[in-house]
């Protein structure tokens, strides 16, 4: 098959599972004879780097970065900023003239925000267009309002989480199938009506193990200016940790990630290492220890 495989950030280097998800994907189907065609939006937060990305690879510079004007615009308009900030010409552009010039079998779109762009597939091509929902985004989105006690913060949250589930809901319904990673994910999509929903949970490769003689800590890795990351990581320290470090005092917990916070710093004393971005995701993984994710 002839695949077109849109990300809304490049998935090399691989820094967060979000480029697990999407790389694993890509190998995957390459490694079963399948034409894959990578095209990829490069943001502030995701830049691209040369010589990390193999293939049919093609990355489009955009900006995401918040604009509050846009954000005013939208929320008045009801239409999901969150989604919007991915949605620009340059990249509709890029996506008009490759179903021009190529045929595929099917379009993968990388997650919700990268379907603004699903009008304009249908429009330029009579591939099947499969949403690869990496989570179910609003509802990230809505646990993060019970986090705050600030009633206009609260308020704007819950605004963006309803925008965001009517937008996960128009998108499922328009697609051609969707692939969850999760049962809970395949279950939601199906219960709205979804058609032709599978579950592909990805899956790493790693090398033999090497002999380890310590199996003494904890670790994190995440992008770390992704709020369910950050308020995950905050739990963990201020509420689970200091359980940890009273049953097990010479534990230690290593936290990893881009764009790190600075309320987040080494402490010797609870044996709390921050180390901030690492330059391969694979490697860090592949380390002897309990890994930890925010759910």
């Amino acid at each position: 098959m002839r695949l077109l495989q849109i990300c809304p950030k490049p998935p090399r280097p691989i820094v967060d599972g979000g480029c697990i998800a999407m790389d694993a994907m890509t190998f995957g189907l390459r490694s079963q004879g399948h034409y894959v065609k990578v095209l990829a939006m490069a943001t502030e937060k995701h830049p691209h780097i040369e010589g990390v990305n193999f293939g049919d690879y093609q990355c489009v510079k955009i900006s995401t970065a918040l604009n509050p004007i846009t954000a005013l615009l939208n929320l008045l308009s009801n239409k999901s900023y969150n989604v919007n900030r991915f949605n620009h010409d340059s990249v509709a552009n890029t996506i008009t003239e490759t179903l021009d010039t190529e045929e595929f079998d099917a379009v993968i779109l990388e997650s919700i925000y990268a379907c603004s762009y699903v009008d304009l597939i249908r429009k330029h091509s009579t591939a099947q267009i499969i949403l690869r929902a990496h989570n179910i985004e609003h509802k990230i989105w809505h646990d993060l309002t019970r986090k705050y006690i600030n009633p206009i913060k609260s308020w704007y949250f819950k605004r963006l989480a309803r925008q965001l589930e009517s937008f996960e809901i128009s998108v499922a319904l328009l697609v051609d199938g969707v692939v969850a990673i999760t049962e809970d994910d395949s279950r939601w999509f199906e219960k709205i009506g979804a058609s032709r929903v599978h579950i592909h949970p990805f899956s790493m490769e790693f090398l033999e193990p090497k002999p380890q003689k310590t199996f003494d800590h904890v670790f994190h890795l995440g992008s770390m200016d992704w709020l369910p990351n950050i308020e995950g990581v905050k739990w963990m320290l201020g509420e689970v940790w200091p359980l940890v470090r009273a049953e097990l005092s010479e534990a230690r917990i290593v936290i990893a990630g881009r764009n790190m916070p600075p309320q987040f710093r080494s402490d010797q004393k609870m044996g709390v290492e921050v180390l901030g971005e690492v330059q391969s995701a694979t490697d860090f993984l592949d380390r002897p220890g309990i890994v930890t994710v925010p759910v």
